[in-house]
């Protein structure tokens, strides 16, 4: 499981608390930072006092892709050697139930494809406009992720052979682009690889004091990187 980290949000600690408490029978958690003398860094030195599994790589600064995706390709580096049969890829700021990682992999572990992805549900701690309409905007992607024509890659929750990774050229892919998911979504078609919705792997988004910047903000990312 490797996990790009950043900032000091406060929704972290809990967040990863619950990506390292899975009910999954063998996998390394794996926590990117860009530097190690950030917050995000401090943080997860913290956490590795109660979980010594934890694995942190300090990445680097990204020079020719998005900091995220030169996250991502640092972890995978560190894991390497070990031959995992499978990557999953999660955000940082979203709270995993105990079974999350499990039905993330079942698609891929029941063969029926070689790439699955969860979603993620807003949980809402006050009901101004603005959080109503990005709760709402969450759960219409949702609901097209379960329609099979329309079912894309989301970073924030998202698993895939090792074998795929490499056969795919993910990493080339990722080493040149801004964002790891929309990215991925005309890759994958030109190579004919469905992607599987693991429809229980459902991370929550805790939303408090939801700003009309904070919703603009969301709204152009969805324009200028369409899923």
């Amino acid at each position: 499981m490797i996990v790009p980290v950043g900032g000091n949000d406060p929704r972290l600690k809990l967040a990863l608390t619950s990506l390292v408490n899975q009910d999954y029978p063998s996998f390394t958690p794996v926590f990117v930072t860009a530097t190690s003398d950030e917050p995000a860094a401090h943080l997860i030195r913290e956490l590795k006092t109660t979980y010594p599994q934890i694995q942190h790589v300090v990445a680097g600064p990204a020079l020719n892709c998005g900091q995220k995706n030169h996250n991502l390709l640092r972890g995978i580096a560190a894991i390497e050697r070990n031959k995992p049969d499978c990557y999953a890829f999660c955000d940082s700021t979203h709270l995993a139930k105990s079974n999350f990682l499990q039905l993330l992999i079942q698609p891929i572990a029941r063969s029926e494809t070689r790439i699955s992805t969860g979603y993620h549900e807003v949980s809402l701690k006050n009901e101004t406009m603005t959080a109503l309409a990005y709760a709402i905007s969450v759960l219409f992607m949702r609901l097209l992720q379960a329609v099979a024509v329309f079912t894309q890659p989301w970073g924030g929750a998202m698993a895939i052979t090792r074998e795929t990774f490499a056969k795919a050229e993910i990493g080339k892919l990722w080493a040149k682009t801004v964002v790891d998911d929309c990215s991925l979504v005309e890759h994958l078609n030109k190579k004919h690889i469905h992607v599987h919705l693991a429809a229980g792997a459902t991370v929550k988004t805790v939303v408090e004091n939801y700003s009309a910047d904070s919703w603009q903000a969301w709204m152009e990312r969805q324009i200028l990187f369409p899923r």
